[in-house]
């Protein structure tokens, strides 16, 4: 492993929550000031999204990085293709949209909808890998009824989450509500939720890596609650990051192998001392 990568990622890490400290700080402003005769500047509004959206592409940098060190292939194949559609989703929802938006040139709702679109492909990437540990665990009682029950329901549920994507991608563009697709990414989220709590029970993940997934996920459950609720009360907004930013640093970080890390270090200081 190159010894570099560690202390580039504890780079990325510490640069996120820099970020975080201003546009969670950004958001505020804009909850007591936004709305006052004092208007906040568009300039100051699009430098809290792209803030928002460079904290993302690091979190992104941090899975990357987590290749050469990460618990295995599969699970980081999952984990690296959340962050793909993650990031892609942010463009049009956290970046793109809070621009335009910013500098009154009507953003398109289809924006917002590819948004939740792609937040939906990332929910099932991770309700795939978190689940993981289900099969594995099933696979390792012989002669278990319940095996070929659990691995097929597993497989099942992913390909109907999957294809279920571009089914709500096509009755968006059919009707333009965006309702029933808000109302099926709750679905998915709820379920990722599930999952995330489940790496307990069947020990696929190290129990560290099982923590972060937990919370990391939790956090993402909370962070969409608040965004439910910032169409009633713009307090909420002031929130969504405050959840989100744990979500991007937890989850990207969920997939590096640190027992084999700790390990490494040790030989190295008894070799070092022998």
């Amino acid at each position: 492993m190159n010894e570099n990568k560690p202390t580039a990622r504890r780079v990325m890490i510490i640069s996120i929550v820099a970020l975080a400290l201003f546009y969670i700080a950004g958001d505020w402003a804009v909850y007591l000031f936004g709305k006052s005769k004092i208007a906040l500047a568009p300039a100051f509004l699009c430098a809290v999204a792209t803030a928002k959206y460079a904290a993302s592409c690091l979190s992104f940098a941090v899975v990357c990085s987590t290749r050469e060190d990460r618990l295995d292939n599969r699970d980081w194949f999952w984990l690296f293709f959340a962050f793909v559609f993650l990031i892609l989703a942010d463009f049009c929802m956290v970046f793109l949209y809070p621009v335009l938006a910013a500098l009154d040139m009507n953003p398109p709702a289809e924006l917002q909808t590819a948004g939740i679109i792609c937040f939906m492909a990332v929910q099932t990437c991770l309700i795939v890998r978190h689940a993981r540990n289900v099969r594995n665990h099933y696979r390792m009682i012989r002669n278990s009824p319940e095996r070929s029950v659990a691995k097929s329901l597993s497989v099942e549920a992913a390909v109907l989450l999957i294809a279920a994507i571009p089914v709500v991608a096509a009755a968006y563009a059919a009707n333009r509500n965006s309702l029933p697709v808000m109302i099926v990414y709750g679905i998915y989220v709820v379920l990722s939720l599930a999952a995330a709590w489940t790496v307990f029970f069947h020990r696929f993940f190290p129990k560290k890596n099982s923590w972060m997934i937990a919370l990391g996920v939790s956090c993402f459950f909370l962070c969409d609650v608040n965004v439910g609720l910032s169409f009633l009360s713009p307090f909420a907004t002031t929130l969504v990051w405050m959840f989100y930013t744990p979500t991007l640093l937890l989850l990207s970080s969920s997939g590096i192998d640190f027992d084999k890390r700790r390990i490494i270090s040790m030989r190295r200081r008894y070799f070092k001392a022998s």
